[in-house]
């Protein structure tokens, strides 16, 4: 990050990183770094901890950088973000939705349907490395019997470990993985902020 070179060269990945230095550099600040990063530099009042040079910087990327794409704007969430976000892209496609409270939420976060069976759907905003095990499947399985659901569904911005794709297959638990979450964002364009960059 903060290299040789200019902003216009910017590519996805360089964004990603740009956030991660400056989370690691500034662990206190990680709200405000992740308000600047989507929304743009003028969204934090105080950037008093940044350098004129990152300033100048970001203020370069988010003229310069990628721009979001859906997926890529879920993998900026935190869980409860994520959870908000999955429900307007489910409403957008015609569900009726439900969404369980924070806590107590047995297993599930979001029930909804679309004039068919009902779906318990337990998300995960997991980084792309960290793979979702089976105690998820587990809980979409137990959450769609706790809330009458037909279904019970597991999302996640990441992967599955080899146990959970199992289970899941032996339960009838239905696994949407990092790849099928992309296509099922791509014409969600108008839910991403739109002066979010890439990070």
């Amino acid at each position: 990050m903060f290299g040789p070179g200019d902003s216009q060269c910017l590519t996805s990945q360089d964004v990603l990183d740009t956030q991660r230095e400056l989370i690691r550099r500034y662990p206190h600040k990680w709200q405000e770094i992740r308000a600047i990063i989507r929304c743009g530099v003028g969204s934090v009042a105080d950037k008093s901890f940044l350098s004129d040079f990152e300033v100048r910087f970001l203020l370069g990327m988010e003229e310069f950088g990628p721009k979001l794409t859906p997926f890529e704007h879920a993998e900026l969430m935190d869980g409860r973000e994520f959870e908000l976000f999955m429900r307007d892209v489910f409403v957008e496609k015609g569900y009726e939705v439900l969404m369980t409270p924070a806590s107590g939420d047995f297993g599930v976060d979001l029930v909804m349907n679309q004039g068919g069976p009902q779906i318990a759907v337990q998300l995960k905003r997991h980084e792309s490395y960290r793979p979702v095990g089976i105690t998820a499947v587990q809980g979409a399985f137990t959450g769609a019997a706790y809330y009458n659901a037909d279904e019970g569904w597991v999302i996640t911005t990441s992967y599955f470990t080899k146990p959970a794709v199992r289970l899941a297959q032996a339960i009838g638990v239905r696994l949407i993985d990092e790849f099928e979450l992309y296509e099922l964002l791509e014409d969600m364009h108008h839910l991403v902020r739109p002066n979010a960059t890439r990070s």
